[in-house]
């Protein structure tokens, strides 16, 4: 069964294998049987046509003959098996690439759809992909394999917590492929994994063990390697074995023995969150009239108008001494601002959202009621943002932690660290940095962030504030002083080698690294 075959790829090239007329034992019977065994289903007319047309083609390469049926249905998967109970376990197979639509997208008669089929498993709002993933699981019987192309966000986000809970309880998995630095779709954002899981029979088997892929290049290889549980390292992709154990923890934090072992001893350390508050910047809902050029806003209305700071504009260790660009900061003072008080003290700039108000009052905070039409969606209050803080880019592909020692900047998004006391204490923010920007800490971040194209890794308040971090409070003043010095000098020039590599090597000595440990976070010796 594909639930979304789409045009027919994976279901022709099962009947392919199934039908190869080189095999010795291939008839036209067994032909004909395994087409009737087939089964696909999609939403789109056009792509049911396209599975026919080609299933039609092969099956008379195969027997000389067209097909009399064929089981292709156009119909809404959820809502088809909703009605067809007796579909219950029937398949030894499922195989999809499911839709990859998020919650915010779906129309509101199929997020009941959704919602009513998930509601048990998934917290938050539940992507379509994930109704997909508890159909394909309620059609396997016993023994039965489930083949399916996810995204990578099914690994971490919490909306997909039940349904690895499921899997982890009533499946095994065989093969978790990582792919999500490889363009599989070329010019669509979407980051994907492969999953195959088998369902549990009654009786007692043996655990297996599973096989991880996490891949860079070569995909067919790492691929070929994983079909045939060859365990394999190069400099392009990795392919070991884990225990099931792996997937019965939340999330799925998928590491070799090795890496779970570093993974379990960093854990005696504190987390980040212990000693340093983690914030998200402010989230305007709409960038491109919120964040104004820095010469285009009004001299005499710039307090309400912050410095503002871009990914691109981010540094490692330091922040521009000026911003090209501000945004809109809806505030008095510590007073947030009244559409009254701002048409009154700040006329140039109501004028120019007033401008804008059809594409302002489009986002959807605005049309629920929950948000002014005129102001940014979340702009946080000055004390979580004009403060001394570390910010650092919401997309990174290595660690670009900078120190904001004066407060003065505003981001969009990405996470902020501060101290937790009213009291800011730039020894301990600048210790903080040393870690942050470390390879042992950017190995810890990367393990438990999302994973986008390129290498690049989001991050996300909570996967911060997990980091573990050694406690200042037990590392010698003397090394504590040192590391001090070092920031000081690549917060003047950042670019210095010798510097960063020295304040590395002091990092991974805090956290009291092997030789073997640190070769397997990607530290050089």
């Amino acid at each position: 069964m594909d639930p979304a075959c789409g045009s027919g790829m994976f279901l022709r090239t099962v009947l392919e294998l199934q039908c190869d007329p080189l095999r010795g034992n291939h008839t036209q019977d067994a032909s004909r049987e395994a087409f009737s065994l087939v089964h696909g289903i999609d939403i789109d007319p056009s792509a049911c046509r396209a599975t026919e047309l080609s299933l039609t083609l092969l099956y008379y390469a195969l027997t000389g003959q067209f097909p009399k049926k064929l089981n292709i249905h156009n119909e809404e998967a959820i809502k088809y098996f909703g009605g067809h109970a007796e579909l219950a376990g029937a398949f030894g197979a499922v195989i999809a690439n499911p839709p990859f639509v998020k919650w915010d997208h779906l129309q509101p008669e199929m997020r009941l759809r959704v919602s009513g089929l998930v509601k048990e498993l998934s917290k938050g709002r539940p992507d379509l992909f994930l109704a997909f993933l508890q159909v394909g699981l309620g059609l396997l019987r016993e023994g039965g394999y489930l083949l399916f192309v996810l995204p990578h966000s099914f690994l971490l986000a919490r909306n997909a917590g039940g349904l690895r809970r499921r899997i982890a309880e009533s499946c095994w998995v065989h093969v978790l492929a990582d792919l999500s630095e490889i363009p599989v779709f070329e010019g669509i954002g979407s980051y994907v994994v492969l999953l195959i899981v088998q369902r549990r029979a009654l009786c007692a088997e043996p655990e297996p063990t599973a096989i991880v892929v996490r891949c860079r290049e070569y995909v067919g290889r790492a691929l070929l390697a994983a079909v045939r549980r060859r365990t394999e390292r190069t400099d392009f992709y990795e392919v070991f074995e884990v225990d099931q154990e792996v997937f019965r923890s939340d999330p799925w934090v998928v590491l070799s023995r090795q890496q779970v072992s570093l993974r379990r001893r960093l854990k005696r350390y504190i987390q980040l969150g212990d000693i340093a508050a983690v914030r998200q910047g402010m989230v305007t809902g709409c960038d491109p009239v919120f964040v104004h050029r820095a010469e285009d806003v009004p001299a005499q209305e710039r307090r309400v108008w912050l410095s503002f700071l871009a990914d691109r504009d981010l540094g490692r260790y330091r922040v521009p001494r000026v911003s090209s660009r501000r945004v809109f900061y809806p505030f008095d003072g510590p007073s947030p601002l009244s559409e009254q008080v701002l048409k009154e003290k700040y006329p140039e700039t109501y004028q120019y959202l007033r401008s804008n108000r059809d594409q302002l009052a489009s986002r959807g905070p605005v049309k629920a009621g929950r948000v002014e039409w005129w102001r940014p969606d979340q702009p946080r209050p000055a004390k979580n943002l004009l403060r001394p803080k570390l910010v650092t880019p919401h997309l990174v592909l290595k660690p670009r932690f900078a120190i904001d020692e004066s407060g003065r900047f505003a981001v969009s998004r990405s996470p902020l660290v501060l101290c937790h006391s009213g009291v800011d204490d730039l020894v301990l923010l600048k210790y903080l940095l040393a870690v942050l920007n470390s390879t042992v800490g950017y190995w810890q971040i990367t393990t438990l962030s999302h994973k986008y194209r390129s290498g690049y890794a989001m991050l996300e308040v909570k996967t911060l504030r997990d980091t573990r971090v050694p406690s200042p409070s037990e590392i010698e003043p003397r090394t504590m002083m040192r590391i001090q010095r070092l920031v000081d000098k690549l917060i003047a020039n950042s670019t210095d080698a010798q510097v960063n590599e020295e304040l590395d090597q002091i990092i991974a000595t805090v956290y009291e690294l092997t030789k073997a440990e640190r070769s397997e976070v990607g530290l050089e010796q």
